[in-house]
């Protein structure tokens, strides 16, 4: 799955369509969630993230800027969007999110699934990407920081109707990226 999200990265630098938004613009709204969950508090939010709130908006903020790229980027990439062949090949389904940004985004995002679920260590399989192996720790951090500050934030709207899992999914991602920078800093 890792050298097949590598291949596609690949395949889609430079980007072929310029009708695509940047993906720091679509994500940037989400990517503030830290700051409403500051100025809206959450009494559920874990208190490694309450102590840390100031530091993880500011990570957050730093992640917007890595998303700047020009790889057609997939933007919703986890498990249930994977199809494996019987050949082992992989496809990717499910593109509404389409955006232009950062070769490593997808291969990121994989990751934080796989952390999720377990059975693998996320830091082992971050070092020996390539795709993700040249890539800033800080950018590694600003953009799980900014993804677990959506999934935080939106965990706690209403139920989506038709979706009842949604909320707990959210919440679930939320501890996933927090587990995982429990282990990438010192807190």
């Amino acid at each position: 799955m890792l050298a097949a999200l590598q291949q596609l990265s690949e395949r889609l630098t430079p980007c072929p369509s310029d009708d695509l938004p940047p993906l720091a613009d679509e994500l940037r709204g989400e990517f503030a969630g830290w700051r409403e969950l500051r100025d809206d508090p959450w009494d559920d939010l874990p208190e490694v993230a309450a102590t840390h709130l100031d530091e993880l908006i500011e990570l957050s903020a730093l992640g917007v800027r890595a998303l700047d790229g020009d790889t057609l980027v997939h933007t919703d990439i986890r498990a249930d969007n994977l199809l494996i062949r019987p050949d082992r090949s992989v496809v990717v389904v499910d593109w509404p999110w389409a955006c232009r940004g950062c070769a490593w985004f997808d291969t990121l995002c994989v990751l934080l699934n796989v952390e999720l679920y377990g059975g693998h260590d996320v830091e082992r399989l971050l070092a020996e990407t390539p795709l993700l192996a040249d890539v800033p720790a800080e950018a590694i951090d600003g953009v799980l920081v900014g993804l677990g500050g959506f999934f935080y934030n939106a965990c706690r709207r209403p139920p989506s109707p038709g979706l009842p899992t949604l909320r707990q999914f959210q919440r679930d991602q939320g501890d996933a990226v927090l587990r995982w920078l429990s282990v990438r800093r010192t807190w």
